[in-house]
């Protein structure tokens, strides 16, 4: 993957602050509120095989991995074990984009530090809360079936897994729209997603709750 520098990120998180913006507005403006699935029970269909190998094939890392992760400090901190899948294909390539979509990873103090981008989105969404409880009652991760965020979209939509059991291989893919007032469920594992966001015959479509 690319070394994507310090604004990528910043301006990452500008877009879901102005979406939110603009989005509290229009809700408020509406006397609506967001509306969310249950994603309770919800799982990911099995990973593709050999998905980091095939993401390699389709989508060259561009830069060489010198380190390995510290997946146990990362997860001691985010407070549960992370999917092989996405284990696998940060070992593989690092944090960086692939296709359209940026993958955060555990490169402590870097624009791309998993850690660092989840207590963003947490920030975020308290401020939310503390303006508007009604508008964003949707969970994360460490709330029971919370979303846990491991990416964005170019745009401002967050990625991210829906936490629905103990078992991090089974957590379907979300997407969190920028302005914070949608969410989709992909029933497919990190690298299911990111396959399925590329061209190609070999890439397997999406299956959408």
């Amino acid at each position: 993957m690319a070394d994507y520098p310090d604004y990528h990120y910043m301006s990452g998180m500008r877009g879901m602050q102005h979406g939110l913006r603009d989005g509290m507005q229009h809700g408020a403006a509406g006397g609506r509120s967001a509306e969310w699935p249950d994603l309770r029970g919800r799982t990911a269909a099995p990973a593709p095989a050999q998905a980091a190998q095939l993401l390699r094939r389709v989508a060259p890392p561009q830069r060489d991995i010198i380190t390995s992760a510290d997946w146990f400090g990362v997860e001691r901190t985010l407070g549960t074990a992370l999917p092989k899948d996405y284990r696998s294909l940060i070992d593989d390539r690092g944090p960086g984009i692939v296709a359209d979509v940026v993958v955060y990873g555990p490169e402590k103090g870097s624009p791309l530090d998993l850690v660092a981008w989840n207590e963003g989105i947490h920030r975020l969404i308290e401020s939310i809360r503390q303006i508007c409880r009604d508008y964003f009652p949707l969970a994360f991760h460490p709330e029971p079936t919370g979303v846990l965020p491991w990416g964005s979209v170019n745009g401002g939509q967050i990625v991210g897994w829906a936490v629905t059991s103990a078992d991090p291989d089974t957590w379907p893919v979300v997407e969190l729209s920028a302005e914070l007032d949608a969410l989709v469920l992909h029933e497919v594992t990190t690298t299911g997603y990111l396959l399925a966001r590329l061209p190609g015959p070999q890439v397997p479509t999406l299956i959408t709750g």
